[in-house]
Parts: C-alpha cells; structure tokens; sequence
C-alpha cells in the first residue's frame, strides 16, 4: 500500500510539472525537464553548463540541439556570455524558467510532505 501512494504522489508531481510548464515544453519530451533541471542546480550553485556539456545530457546529440533551441525559442534558456578568449557557448535560465522550476519543486516537496 506504501508503494501505491508513492506512485500516486509522483503521478501528482507528474501532473503538477507539466501544468506549471505546459503543454509546449512538455512536448519537448522529458529530456526537456531534466536539463531545466540541471540548468537550475548549475544555478544555484554559481556554475554554468557549457553547451558541450548540455549536449552530453541526452541521449542523442542531435535531439539534444533540437531542445536546447526550442528552449531558447521558448524564453527558457539564454546563451550566456562567453568567458574572454573562449569560444564554448553557455546557457542559463531564464527568469520565467527558473520561477517555473522553483514553482514544480514547491508543490512537490508539499506533496511529499
């Protein structure tokens, strides 16, 4: 029974991340969550991720570069400026991202609570 209520409150969780980012990020695959996902936690830490490190995340380069865009498109991610002399391209999130994110992760720490 503890399992069941478990599965019912990452449904929930499920539910919650995809209402909050809605239907066209969420059609991105759930590749798409992950990356906000490591894009918050580079974040909050004071790191970056480098494009080349993004790309590493997935499972295929090519998909990877398709969401990366779409994110971008989407007001999500912005390239960050690249340090003097480098040439590797960087993102972070957007403000509106970084909000939904922080939004998802609320709702599931009270849903595990």
């Amino acid at each position: 029974m503890r399992e069941t209520n478990f599965a019912l409150d990452i449904l929930h969780m499920f539910e919650a991340r995809n209402d909050i980012l809605g239907p066209e990020i969420m059609a991105l695959g759930e590749y798409s969550w992950i990356l906000l996902l490591q894009m918050f936690v580079h974040q909050a830490n004071g790191t970056q991720i480098s494009h080349q490190q993004m790309m590493q995340c997935g499972d295929n380069p090519r998909i990877a570069r398709r969401i990366i865009n779409q994110l971008v498109k989407r007001d999500m991610l912005k390239q960050g400026i690249p340090v003097l002399g480098s040439k590797e391209v960087s993102y972070r999130l957007t403000r509106q991202a970084r909000s939904k994110v922080q939004m998802i992760l609320a709702t599931n720490l009270v849903t595990l609570s």
